[in-house]
């Protein structure tokens, strides 16, 4: 805690004298927020809120109803260390103020929380002394009373208890108060006057906390009473309240175990058991656990069931729990209840040995054991720790290389393949020859290739088909081992490593899928004319539909990569008609449309990409091709037809998780903009961003708001165009503000601002924001701007500053245009000659 900070802000608080007038909108927000969450429960939010407000703005006119709200937050939110040094730095500095009742209050609780009753009933007390008429009264009262409690004080504190007023307490405070009462009275005996003080508390505070705690008070009177029933009854009671509020599972144990020792006392072993199995279940603390599973352990022989293996060991090991001796016992019961699938109770007992005897010989079996059960238990990153811990310990080799092994899958099945590559390495290691050996090795070539470490996987592959030959791996072992040669650009060892599996041999099941491999190397490799003689050799052995139409379509794309154009544009025709129900057929069409879109055919373009949709309307490429076709009608100007293909896409529940929703509603702002219906444009711009927030899109739709609002107003009269100027800069501000937005696109933003102010008449702000253009370089000292924005906010800027008279000034931008390196240098120049030749006395130390 930096209590010299803290000080420093109650100084300044004491030194400011009343606020300025007006708060920044930060401070305020902050504000706000923070004693928002303080009053809704939300204490994490509100601390963080409220330290960044006093940081910030120590002169912030609530700084002590803020420091105060953090001191209580600290305290609510079990921060009773951190709370205590707040508060007293706070009541030091700070307890002149109008909350000072509320630091001594705050304060005498921090100390409370932290078990320093004296200081805190000291606290309390002078809250009553000095402040009689505080709204604290009740609550200090209270924490005065229960400090006397805490303190062996019992008379005084029943009298405070008593002397707290129903008219400025709380409801639940005079419950817990009543409780108190009751709690006094049953200590000193006095069972009628704490009988009366519970059944109050039960009746007049019915279905709040405190009414279900009196009755588990109730049931202990009971019991000192012997009346066992009754006890039984209250406790019963307490136990339902603590159902329906979870908050009271402290309440809950202490009931259970209460409830099962009268159970016990009348001899109802089964309810018994319950009870003590209920305890066992809510608490937290181990030393009840420990308690309530003893308690269990000795109903066993007196219960008329018996118990069977599992339930027999595990009262053994309870009973039994600090002797190392167990350990063998713990083991098997562990694995007992691992072959019944019973994993919680197995990874208990396995991790209980692992904890409590970390040394014995079972130690490293138990973490195995425990990483299995989590495993099945589906809990995979504690079991990964739990297999690591394994290889730490081990000396078994088995365990060992099976940790290793796991380690390796569960990192395989998260797609982390370089560890897992790493990890069948060392089990390979830990065993060479042993019977996981040949399976290691296969798992760390795939685990590497995967990873794109060419080389680790070819190398181990070649170790495997060398040292496995007849393993069932060994055809995809050489199909693997191809494809790692043309991740290392060897491709022609990799089409003759593909050959291997059927040239000079009868073909297997991977023969078809090496064939393709071979040819797609030679494709790489540049060689397309043989690339495509290998299609051509696979299309001959008739293959299925979908290798025939894969083979059909690569080998146009090998032609076209060729420079043989009507060959390829032939081959993709032949896709389209012979096997028209095909992802190639589609890609194929796509192929055929880009090539019209880039040759300008716009009609032709637009045409085969709107076929995508028509003949495969699920297909995962009909969104793109129907945001292909509106760009293809909108360079044609059609368009009306752009934007009818563009509600197709933003409308057709087909399309509703589609990427390139926000590129369409851009897309048909666009052609709004385009045919110079702005206000229209800017309606859609704004849709951008409402219907897609998080996006790029609505960054780049705020500057594309701007430009409408800007082209609005040479439509408009003299004041509403004012008013559009002014609502294009709100636009471009926030481009400029945009985490998400490129340089190249902020720049643009920056420019169009300065010229909405020119039209503004505000040639200052104007100047100001071409000059933040010319002006701004990254660390290196180059310049940032993209050449264009460059040149026109140089020029402008240069233009303004003529404008005004100011030669030397406007000289010097245009040397600036002149040394950028940028195509503007030469115009630049030639301004610059210009106002050499006009001033030479003003320009004259320009150089």
């Amino acid at each position: 805690m930096k209590l010299q900070w803290l000080a420093a802000v109650c100084a300044a608080l004491l030194a400011a004298g009343p606020a300025a007038a007006a708060e920044t909108h930060s401070s305020a927000e902050l504000w706000r927020t923070g004693s928002n969450a303080f009053r809704d429960g939300i204490y994490d939010v509100a601390e963080r809120q409220l330290r960044e407000l006093l940081t910030a703005y120590p002169r912030f006119s609530n700084t002590e109803e803020a420091t105060l709200l953090l001191g209580e937050t600290l305290v609510l939110s079990g921060q009773s260390e951190a709370a205590l040094q707040w508060l007293t730095a706070a009541l030091g500095k700070c307890s002149a103020g109008r909350f000072a009742d509320a630091f001594v209050f705050w304060h005498g609780e921090a100390l409370a929380r932290v078990g320093r009753w004296k200081e805190a009933d000291a606290r309390y007390r002078e809250l009553l002394e000095k402040f009689p008429t505080s709204r604290y009264v009740a609550q200090a009262q209270y924490g005065l009373g229960y400090a006397l409690f805490t303190q062996g004080n019992f008379s005084e504190a029943d009298s405070m208890f008593a002397s707290i007023s129903p008219k400025f307490a709380s409801r639940e405070l005079l419950g817990d108060a009543a409780l108190m009462r009751g709690r006094i009275a049953l200590m000193a005996k006095d069972y009628g006057t704490a009988e009366s003080h519970f059944m109050s508390v039960t009746e007049r505070f019915a279905n709040l906390p405190v009414g279900w705690q009196a009755f588990y008070w109730l049931g202990q009177l009971r019991r000192e009473q012997h009346n066992l029933e009754g006890a039984a009854a209250a406790f019963d009671k307490a136990l339902a309240g603590s159902r329906a509020a979870p908050a009271l599972s402290a309440l809950a144990t202490q009931t259970w175990l209460a409830l099962g020792e009268v159970r016990v006392a009348q001899q109802r072993w089964t309810e018994a058991a319950t009870a003590f199995r209920g305890a066992f279940a809510r608490s937290a603390s181990e030393a009840v656990k420990r308690s309530a599973v003893s308690q269990l352990n000795a109903l066993a022989p007196r219960m008329a069931r018996s118990e069977d293996a599992i339930a027999l060991l595990r009262a053994f090991v309870n009973e039994h729990m600090q002797d190392a001796l167990t350990t063998p016992v713990l083991l098997r019961l562990g694995q007992m209840l691992a072959a019944a699938k019973q994993h919680e109770e197995a990874l208990e007992f396995f991790q209980r040995l692992a904890a409590h005897f970390p040394q014995s010989e079972e130690a490293a079996a138990a973490l195995s054991g425990a990483a299995w059960s989590q495993l099945a238990l589906g809990r995979v990153a504690e079991s990964a720790n739990g297999f690591a811990q394994v290889v730490r310990v081990a000396k078994d080799p088995a365990l060992l290389v099976q940790a290793y092994f796991k380690l390796g899958d569960l990192a395989f099945a998260a797609g982390d393949f370089p560890k897992a590559a790493d990890h069948y390495e060392k089990a390979l290691n830990a065993q060479h020859r042993g019977p996981l050996a040949g399976e290691a090795l296969w798992q760390l070539a795939l685990s590497a290739a995967q990873a794109g470490q060419a080389d680790r996987s070819a190398a181990a592959l070649e170790k495997f088909l060398a040292t496995y030959p007849q393993d069932p791996h060994t055809d995809e072992a050489w199909l693997q081992l191809g494809q790692a040669y043309v991740a290392q650009s060897r491709y022609e060892k990799a089409w003759l490593t593909f050959e291997k599996l059927w040239v000079g041999r009868e073909p297997g099941k991977l023969a078809m899928q090496a064939r393709l491999a071979a040819a797609a190397a030679r494709d790489s490799a540049g060689r397309w004319l043989e690339a495509a003689q290998n299609y051509d050799e696979i299309l001959a052995l008739k293959p299925a539909e979908g290798v025939a139409a894969l083979a059909l379509f690569e080998r146009a794309h090998c032609l076209a990569r060729a420079g043989d154009e009507v060959g390829a544009r032939q081959g993709f025709e032949r896709v389209l008609k012979e096997f028209p129900k095909t992802s190639q057929a589609v890609e194929a069409v796509f192929w055929l449309a880009h090539k019209e879109f880039n040759r300008k055919e716009w009609a032709e373009a637009q045409k085969l990409f709107a076929t995508v949709p028509q003949r495969w309307p699920g297909h995962r490429l009909a969104d793109s091709a129907l945001l292909w076709s509106a760009r293809a009608a909108l360079n044609r100007q059609a368009y009306k037809e752009a934007r009818d293909i563009l509600e197709e896409l933003l409308q057709n529940p087909a399309y509703r998780s589609s990427p390139w929703r926000a590129d369409a509603r851009m897309l048909e702002a666009e052609s709004l903009a385009e045919e110079g219906k702005f206000a229209e444009a800017l309606l859609v711009f704004e849709s951008v961003m409402r219907d897609f927030p998080d996006t790029l899109q609505a960054d780049e739709s705020l500057g594309r708001q701007g430009d409408c609002h800007y082209s609005l107003a040479t439509e408009i009269p003299a004041n509403p165009k004012l008013e559009r100027y002014q609502k294009a800069i709100v636009a471009y501000q926030q481009v400029l503000n945009s985490l998400r937005v490129n340089n190249a696109l902020k720049t643009q933003a920056r420019y169009k601002i300065g010229k909405c102010y020119e039209k503004l008449g505000e040639t200052t702000r104007a100047l100001e924001s071409y000059l933040a253009i010319i002006y701004e370089t990254n660390a290196q000292g180059q310049i940032v701007a993209e050449p264009v924005w460059f040149a026109r906010a140089g020029f402008d800027a240069g233009e303004l500053l003529e404008s005004q008279g100011r030669w030397a000034e406007a000289a010097k931008v245009y040397l600036r245009l002149m040394k950028s390196g940028f195509p503007c240098n030469e115009q630049a120049r030639q301004r610059l000659e210009k106002i050499r030749a006009s001033h030479p006395e003003a320009v004259s130390d320009v150089k």
